[in-house]
């Protein structure tokens, strides 16, 4: 059995490996259109919004409750930025999703680290559930593009 204690420093240690992942993917990012990227993340999101009903439904049910669902969404600003962050999720009714910004933004302007967010579930393009043992799932989107700039480089 694990502590609490070490399943916090797991947890900790896995998201701060998440927020690396996602520093080395807006790398990727700044360095094509909005168009380009979503052409490129078009099979990984295609993988994740697959999914994305059976995870609808582990939230719902509780199944979730030990750990901390993701997911995620791409913000445009009129301008034509865009960034892809990450919403911790607190609440799922129907087809709209309330939960708290968990990416500190670096391109698109206006939301700060913590803020609420409430989106309809179209606008996901992936998720990420991260248990207390460390465990991760999803994240399909990441993983491919860690994939692709190893190939590019």
């Amino acid at each position: 059995m694990i502590s609490s204690g070490l399943k916090l420093i797991i947890v900790f240690f896995v998201f701060f490996l998440f927020i690396l992942s996602n520093s080395a993917n807006a790398q990727i990012q700044s360095n094509l259109s909005y168009e380009n990227y979503l052409e490129l993340i078009d099979k990984p999101k295609k993988q994740a919004i697959k999914q994305l009903d059976t995870i609808k439904q582990r939230f719902l049910s509780g199944d979730l409750a030990s750990a901390d669902l993701f997911v995620v969404v791409i913000l445009t600003e009129e301008s034509g930025k865009w960034e892809q962050v990450f919403i911790h999720v607190d609440r799922w009714n129907d087809g709209m999703i309330a939960g708290t910004l968990a990416s500190e933004m670096g391109v698109v302007g206006g939301a700060n680290f913590g803020d609420p967010f409430v989106f309809e579930i179209e606008h996901v393009t992936d998720w990420l559930i991260i248990h207390n043992n460390g465990f991760v799932e999803g994240n399909f989107i990441a993983q491919f593009l860690s994939k692709y700039q190893t190939l590019k480089q």
